[in-house]
């Protein structure tokens, strides 16, 4: 996983060609503004705008992906996100229809705020929209979707 700021981007565009399309999205929009639910940013990447109150890690579980990159941004509000290494978690299930897969582990927290964001990789671990010091709070998030290529 990295955690970094948003003014930072740049120094990761080596790690997947797609990033250099993920640069230029971001920087080319006021992100905090978009609304519509999808935006194609090339051929096989594109981010996902959802709102949402935060929940208790109770309520949550740790996902993961196989194929996907996932760069996630709260452009609005304030979550917790957990993330836990593949290899110290167990593998509950995996849908290879939806690309989503569901461990069991010990995490670690970040908190989330713009204009910071995480990039998590396939079969890291990750349980996000999670309240940040015990408190709900609505949060509007953008999580932009890479194929690991």
């Amino acid at each position: 996983m990295i955690y970094d700021n948003l003014c930072n981007f740049e120094k990761y565009v080596s790690l997947n060609k797609n990033f250099n399309d993920v640069a230029r999205f971001l920087a080319g929009n006021n992100i905090q503004e978009l609304c519509n639910p999808r935006y194609e940013i090339n051929d096989t990447t594109f981010a996902l705008i959802s709102e949402y109150n935060t929940k208790n890690i109770s309520e949550s579980f740790i996902e993961y992906h196989k194929k996907y990159i996932d760069i996630q941004i709260v452009l609005k509000g304030k979550e917790q996100l957990g993330f836990c290494d593949f290899e110290s978690a167990k593998s509950l299930t995996f849908d290879d229809e939806k690309e989503f897969g569901k461990l069991e582990g010990v995490q670690e927290f970040v908190k989330l705020e713009y204009p910071k964001f995480a990039i998590l990789f396939p079969y890291e671990g990750h349980t996000p929209q999670l309240n940040f010091l015990d408190s709900s709070e609505h949060v509007k998030k953008m999580v932009i979707k890479v194929p690991n290529i």
